[in-house]
């Protein structure tokens, strides 16, 4: 059976994503030899947020025996031995990260031959209406321009402002006024990772 590939973009609104100075784990999920084949999930964060929905993904992913790698999208140096590649990203002002979209760009050739798949969690969604999926989804333009996806989800994020600093609070408490809490639905992102499969 072919493996999957999806790229997988999380997207945390920019004032759910917050500090850089946070550790970025590099786990492997799933036994070494399997005949599904090896699956890539890359995330940026700002915060953590991310990283947490990209750690479920990737075990969601590993139990329908897959081996997933989770790498934080600026140290990977190799797509070729991957079956499936997912990428996770915050948004920065309805913006995927610019580490995000330099990464699409550089290795859109290789990715245009996999299934892709997108995901944003972004805190727009902590009220999941039409009028705030349609507006998360056009986050995703750049990316699906470059590269067309077979599945895109989309998921609520985290704001905890006492990981802002400076400007980034200012603008999320004042400006934006965005809610403080974890809004991620931990059971629709465990379900959306399941439903990736070939």
């Amino acid at each position: 059976m072919k493996a999957i590939t999806a790229i997988f973009i999380m997207s945390i609104s920019l004032y759910a994503c917050g500090s850089r100075h946070i550790p970025m784990p590099t786990k492997t999920y799933g036994a070494e030899a399997t005949g599904n084949g090896r699956v890539l999930v890359a995330y940026a964060t700002r915060a953590g947020s991310t990283i947490d929905i990209a750690d479920s993904i990737a075990f969601g992913i590993s139990q329908q025996g897959y081996c997933v790698d989770l790498v934080h999208i600026n140290s990977i140096d190799n797509l070729i031995d991957y079956s499936a590649i997912v990428i996770g990203s915050a948004i920065r002002m309805g913006n995927v990260t610019p580490e995000v979209k330099r990464f699409v760009k550089i290795n859109k050739e290789i990715l245009q031959t996999k299934p892709t798949a997108y995901f944003i969690a972004c805190l727009t969604l902590h009220e999941d209406t039409p009028e705030n999926r349609a507006k998360v989804k056009d986050y995703l333009i750049p990316l699906r321009e470059m590269v067309t996806p077979f599945a895109e989800g989309y998921f609520a994020g985290k704001m905890d402002y006492s990981k802002l600093k400076g400007f980034d609070k200012f603008v999320a408490k004042r400006m934006v006024k965005a809610p403080e809490g974890d809004f991620r639905d931990w059971g629709k992102i465990r379900e959306w990772a399941f439903d990736l499969r070939p």
